[in-house]
């Protein structure tokens, strides 16, 4: 990037520009600015301070949004996002529509 144009927290750069936000889901176009829709985190890894229990439930969880996004051979990063219309009534639930 640019002189001055490092990303920073919350999706902004340093510039006060904002990232377009895309969709990861297969033949999605849904881009943030443009389209008006909401965007959700793929959940995250569980942590070394997660108990067994809920470790096993973080994982699921994630593995149930990686199965429906259903890109072969995909991993999300912490910068890929799912946008609300693959949602039923456009929220986030346990697991996106297809």
């Amino acid at each position: 990037m640019g002189k001055g144009r490092h990303a920073g927290g919350q999706g902004r750069l340093t510039d006060g520009l904002s990232m377009v936000l895309t969709c990861c889901v297969v033949g999605c176009h849904n881009r943030g600015v443009r389209d008006k829709v909401s965007f959700f985190r793929i959940p995250s890894a569980p942590g070394p301070n997660d108990g067994a229990q809920a470790a096993s439930l973080i994982s699921e969880r994630r593995q149930r949004w990686i199965a429906k996004i259903n890109r072969k051979g995909w991993l999300p990063s912490k910068y890929s996002r799912v946008c609300s219309a693959h949602f039923i009534s456009g929220i986030s639930i346990l697991v996106p529509r297809g």
